[in-house]
């Protein structure tokens, strides 16, 4: 779609609740949208980085229909037309619109002026600590602020690099990921990956770790909590059965690594999840 077609509106056009504050070069808006509703075509005065914390909406942009449940992470470039088609929950978003003058990395910059799409649990989780942040803010806040918009800025560019990469990694390791998201929740061993894979422990370890930027158990654990947030979300089980089922030993060695992760212990994220 050409740009600069329509005038700018703020990102909170059409949102039943909406606040808004700006710290540094970082323009935040939590927006709330109602169910069903329909925002027609409209463009941003500066580029919109969001990231859909609840609820869903469809986003028509660049002549495509992109879906955006929970956890979604887009972009749009400054000037971009777009709509949006508000799901049947109505949708909850958090926004960070950078200053158009200020100076920000090359990669940053490169990823801002294009229409991004993507799922990261990671960068919702900073968007739900930046939305708390702005809602109870203290003397703190504004550096908070800003530095949670950094580290997801920062966390897309490698994202987007890590993606970039991703088609030239060797095959052995490309079995070793598939092989710990298909079980992740199971005991694995470092021996056992590489038996996998057919190399020595030492060089699975340093390979992986130049390669996805942590370390096989780091990126096992992260994704054993993934998968419990999401089970904190949509079920009813109890903290202790997520945490056993997710893999970990107990509950107390669980919230442990999901405070570490999330920012807040596994009961908390529940209730600011589901409201209950």
């Amino acid at each position: 779609m050409a740009r600069f077609q329509l005038p700018a509106v703020p990102v909170s056009m059409g949102a039943q609740k909406a606040l808004e504050q700006s710290y540094g070069p970082f323009r935040f808006t939590v927006a709330t949208f109602p169910a069903g509703h329909v925002l027609e075509r409209h463009t941003h005065d500066r580029v919109t980085f969001a990231v859909m914390l609840d609820g869903s909406f469809d986003l028509l942009i660049d002549g495509k229909e992109l879906q955006c449940p929970g956890g979604t992470v887009f972009t749009e470039p400054a000037g971009e037309c777009h709509a949006n088609e508000i799901g049947s929950a109505g949708a909850r978003v958090m926004v960070t619109q950078p200053d158009p003058q200020a100076d920000f990395p090359v990669p940053c910059g490169r990823l801002l002026n294009q229409v991004n799409h993507f799922e990261s649990d990671a960068i919702r989780r900073m968007a739900w600590l930046l939305a708390r942040e702005l809602q109870e803010p203290d003397e703190i806040t504004p550096l908070e602020s800003q530095a949670l918009a950094f580290e997801m800025l920062a966390t897309v560019a490698r994202l987007e690099r890590a993606r970039s990469q991703h088609d030239a990694l060797p095959a052995w390791l490309r079995r070793v990921e598939q092989l710990m998201q298909d079980r992740f929740r199971e005991p694995v061993t470092i021996e056992q990956l590489a038996a996998e894979a057919g190399v020595h422990p030492a060089h699975l370890t340093r390979v992986f770790r130049s390669r996805f930027g942590t370390s096989p158990g780091r990126y096992l654990r992260r994704l054993r909590l993934e998968w419990a947030a999401g089970q904190l979300t949509s079920g009813t089980e109890p903290v202790s059965r997520v945490a056993l089922e997710a893999g970990f030993a107990d509950q107390a060695h669980f919230t442990r690594a999901f405070r570490r992760q999330w920012g807040i212990p596994p009961g908390q994220y529940r209730s600011l999840r589901t409201g209950s």
